[in-house]
């Protein structure tokens, strides 16, 4: 029971002396004790920057990809990854579900066939001019 006892602070790790009938000290001294509060409330607000920031993306996400699907019209969409079934409320469903990288997919996929019919909208634009 001679091991040393050694201060919880990550940035300290000095040892503490052991007081016989006193209850056990977990830091070396108090500026210690505070040094560790404070990087305990930092990793926890870092963490909760970490999450709204996933959260923000997760909206902005959501918000392209409805966007984009309604002006196709809520059509059924289908990668390797997934499959989203025709209409708005399996559009919504699958918003709710994924995961922001099969999200980001979507948004992808979806962008790709809004440009994709631009160009074949813009193609008949353009025949129709040279056919008059």
């Amino acid at each position: 029971m001679n091991e040393a006892i050694r201060c919880q602070n990550p940035s300290c790790k000095h040892p503490i002396a052991i007081i016989p009938g006193h209850r056990r000290r977990q830091y070396c001294n108090d500026a210690c004790k505070q040094a560790a509060h404070r990087a305990r409330m930092l990793a926890a607000q870092q963490k909760e920057w970490a999450r709204k920031g996933d959260l923000q993306e997760r909206n902005k996400l959501i918000d392209e990809i409805l966007e984009d699907a309604e002006r196709l019209e809520f059509p059924a969409c289908s990668t390797e990854s997934f499959t989203i079934k025709p209409g708005l409320n399996c559009w919504l469903t699958f918003c709710n579900e994924s995961s922001n990288a099969w999200l980001r997919l979507a948004r992808d996929t979806v962008y790709l066939r809004v440009q994709a019919l631009a160009g074949r909208e813009r193609l008949r634009q353009l025949s129709a001019n040279v056919t008059r």
